[in-house]
């Protein structure tokens, strides 16, 4: 009776020191950036090579901040990968969305009525990445 009460004892504190050993992953600046997600600070930027040059295109209506990502292709598009886009509000949340590398294609993320944050990252298929846009967004009314 003893050695099954040890026994348990000792599984149970090996499990509760295994969990103990295992946490979340701290969340990752996207690359290129070195400023920290949640910052409302926007950081360096990379120029693509003209050969790897594509277009995105952003928004912030002025009725309702709904902010839209277009990719609008360009030279380079046959070579992305992925393209990831952050937008960190001035309320602190954090949207992280993957744009398609298809032409015209779209995202619609939900700003805030006050300046929040977009930073676009985009892969090629050789492995290199760049962070193409990293700036503020401001809420402009209509009028």
């Amino acid at each position: 009776m003893n050695r099954c009460v040890l026994a348990t004892g000792c599984v149970v504190l090996a499990l509760i020191v295994a969990c103990g050993c295992v946490s979340e992953p701290v969340e990752k600046a996207p690359p290129g950036t070195s400023v920290a997600p949640g910052s409302l600070s926007p950081g360096p930027t990379q120029s693509l090579p003209s050969e790897r040059e594509i277009d995105v295109q952003i928004e912030k209506s002025g009725l309702d901040a709904m902010i839209t990502v277009i990719f609008s292709g360009g030279k380079g598009q046959a070579a992305v990968t992925s393209i990831d886009v952050v937008v960190t509000r001035s309320d602190g949340a954090i949207f992280r969305e993957k744009l398609p590398a298809e032409k015209l294609a779209e995202l619609k993320i939900p700003g805030t009525k006050e300046d929040d944050r977009i930073v676009v990252s985009v892969a090629y298929n050789d492995g290199t990445s760049y962070t193409i846009i990293d700036r503020m967004l401001p809420y402009r009314t209509r009028g």
